[in-house]
């Protein structure tokens, strides 16, 4: 196993495993969002507010941050499985497809999202949640309309 080290030999610690030791001290932490899974509520670049997790936060529609593999994800909550404690997640632009995780390894809760252009949005009001569920379970009109328009305009 290599550990990266700083010029001064201490171990260098990733941006990755900061946010998670911070998170789980009980620390809120700020960081810019990659990648487009959540747009258009949270376009790549945003800069996101993300407190510890509390049991309490995992409210259908929330929006948490939970480990995948190596990185962390920030996706939607679309159901729980109270048998196997285990919660779904998807963005949500993704149509397919879910990540699965137990509910103990949810890191943390999404508040705040500052836009680009500097807006800043809150994230765990009912109405935020219940908006991304709605556009959750009206993926089957979006697939339609998808599919629909590659065959009325198809690409050359």
């Amino acid at each position: 196993m290599h550990i990266a080290t700083q010029q001064n030999g201490a171990p260098a610690v990733t941006a990755t495993e900061a946010v998670v030791a911070l998170l789980q001290r009980g620390d809120t932490v700020r960081f810019n969002a990659e990648g487009n899974s959540m747009v258009p509520l949270i376009p790549s670049g945003s800069t996101l507010i993300v407190r510890p997790f509390r049991i309490t936060d995992a409210k259908l529609g929330a929006i948490l941050l939970f480990p995948h593999g190596k990185r962390l994800v920030l996706h939607r909550l679309v159901r729980i499985e109270k048998q196997t404690g285990t919660a779904m997640f998807r963005g949500d632009m993704h149509q397919q497809g879910y990540e699965s995780v137990v509910l103990t390894h949810i890191l943390g809760t999404a508040i705040m999202v500052r836009l680009p252009d500097g807006k800043e949005r809150p994230l765990h009001t009912r109405f935020v949640r219940w908006t991304g569920l709605l556009r959750y379970h009206a993926r089957p009109l979006r697939r339609f309309v998808s599919r629909l328009a590659e065959r009325m305009f198809p690409m050359f």
